[in-house]
């Protein structure tokens, strides 16, 4: 996000927004994007050692959740115009590395 406002948030997002369900290919694109983004989230965990200490449920999990800080993040910034929210998803994404390394994440959702 640009401290100037030229962010939109994420196209696949919005995307699902503006059809409000009315378009299954739409939606399914969308899906499909996010599953890859947590699926790279989570090969980044794993190559940080998370797998380890966190087995494949927790490393799901803990994707998921930093999936949840990006969109969450996106929008907030969108929202604000500003690249505020963006620094505060990076200070809890470090909770959540740091409740991983010391066994305290809860491995459901």
């Amino acid at each position: 996000m640009h401290e100037n406002g030229d962010c939109h948030g994420c196209s696949f997002n919005n995307a699902v927004a503006e059809t409000a369900g009315t378009d299954d290919v739409v939606r399914r694109l969308a899906v499909a994007h996010k599953n890859a983004v947590a699926d790279y989230i989570k090969g980044l965990l794993a190559g940080a050692g998370y797998s380890a200490r966190l087995g494949e449920d927790g490393m799901d999990e803990l994707a998921w959740r930093f999936v949840l800080l990006v969109d969450g993040a996106s929008m907030a910034s969108v929202r604000d115009g500003s690249s505020a929210p963006a620094r505060r998803a990076r200070a809890m994404a470090e909770i959540l590395l740091n409740a991983a390394e010391s066994g305290e994440t809860e491995r459901s959702g």
